[in-house]
C-alpha cells in the first residue's frame, strides 16, 4: 500500500498525482509539486463523481478509480508513437504537429495558455529539427 497523498504534503509523487489530474480534466492552480487546496479540491470532485467517500485524500482506492493503481507513475509515449509524431529528417514540421505539441504541453500542466500565449508575442521564428532519441 502506498501511503496516500494529502493537503500539504510535496514531492514528485504529488507531481504525478496533479498531472493524471489535469488530463482528467480538472484545473490545478497548486505550484507542481505541493498538493494544496486546488489538488485536494479536484480529488473532492473525483471521488464524488466515483462515489468514493469524500475525504481529499488520494489513497489506494482513488487512485485505482481513477485509472491510476496504487502509486501509478504517469506512462510516457513509447518511442514509437513520439517518431510518428515528428518529422522526418530534412521535413518541415506542420502548424498541426505545432498545435498539438502546444495542446499536450498544456494538459500536461507543463506550461499554461498565458505562457504560451506571451511566448507566442515574443518569438522569434525557429526550425524544430528532430533530435536523436536516446
Amino acid at each position: 500500500m502506498a501511503r496516500p497523498l494529502k493537503i500539504f504534503m510535496r514531492g514528485e509523487r504529488v507531481a504525478r498525482l496533479q498531472q493524471m489530474l489535469i488530463r482528467l480534466g480538472c484545473e490545478i492552480t497548486d505550484e507542481r509539486g505541493r498538493f494544496g487546496v486546488s489538488t485536494r479540491d479536484a480529488i473532492k470532485l473525483l471521488q464524488n463523481e466515483k462515489q468514493l467517500k469524500v475525504t481529499g485524500i488520494a489513497d489506494d482506492a482513488f487512485m485505482a478509480a481513477i485509472g491510476g493503481g496504487a502509486g501509478a507513475d504517469v506512462k510516457e509515449a513509447s518511442p514509437q508513437a513520439r517518431d510518428k509524431l515528428l518529422p522526418e529528417p530534412g521535413q518541415q514540421t506542420t502548424q498541426a504537429q505545432l498545435e498539438a505539441l502546444a495542446q499536450l504541453l498544456i494538459s500536461k500542466g507543463i506550461i499554461t495558455e498565458t505562457e504560451l500565449n506571451e511566448a507566442l508575442t515574443t518569438a522569434k521564428p525557429l526550425r524544430i529539427t528532430q533530435a536523436p532519441l536516446t
